[in-house]
């Protein structure tokens, strides 16, 4: 099963679209590097008009379509390890995978963020934290009490026991381990 729907517009103008994003010279890997818009994340996008509307993709994905056919449910256009540049949409350098496939690229070639260079790091606003954070037992206001009630010398235990969180939660808390955005 595949999820891409056919375009609505002539294919020739969307791939002369695409080209006009696309720099084919400029790298010694010949890779075909994206000029275009990119997303948070250095891959391009560009907006394809389909049947039902116009919706933006991601530029190597759309590559990846035209040039090798349609991209399996459930599985990621990767770029092989020689090329490893996400503006890269040489057909000839894209591959399907899994997310496993994609990390182990990652960690090969050193591209795999971590400490400074992760997403994260580099963009804190896309992050979800304290009470926004999916699992989180505490709010923002709670948290800010057992930080004041630590201050005034309670004991961890007794503060984790009043807020129903475990005394690890609660030491990572005023030692500013977890909920540093607060301070």
């Amino acid at each position: 099963m595949y999820y891409w729907l056919m375009p609505k517009l002539d294919v020739n103008e969307q791939r002369d679209r695409f080209f006009s994003h696309v720099d084919r010279t400029s790298s010694p890997k010949g890779c075909w590097i994206w000029t275009g818009t990119l997303n948070a994340s250095g891959y391009g996008r560009i907006k394809i008009t389909f049947t039902d509307g116009t919706f933006e993709r991601l530029a190597h994905r759309v590559s990846y379509r035209w040039w090798k056919g349609p991209i399996p449910m459930g599985l990621l256009v990767c770029h092989i390890r020689a090329c490893s540049d996400s503006t890269c949409v040489n057909p000839a350098h894209l591959y399907t995978g899994t997310d496993q496939d994609n990390t182990d690229d990652r960690v090969a070639v050193g591209n795999q963020p971590k400490g400074r260079t992760h997403h994260m790091h580099l963009h804190p606003e896309y992050a979800a934290r304290g009470a926004a954070a999916g699992r989180s037992k505490l709010t923002d206001v709670q948290v800010r009490v057992a930080r004041a009630l630590h201050r005034r010398d309670h004991m961890i235990k007794s503060i984790a026991r009043r807020f129903g969180v475990t005394a690890t939660a609660i030491s990572a808390i005023v030692h500013s381990k977890t909920w540093r955005h607060l301070w």
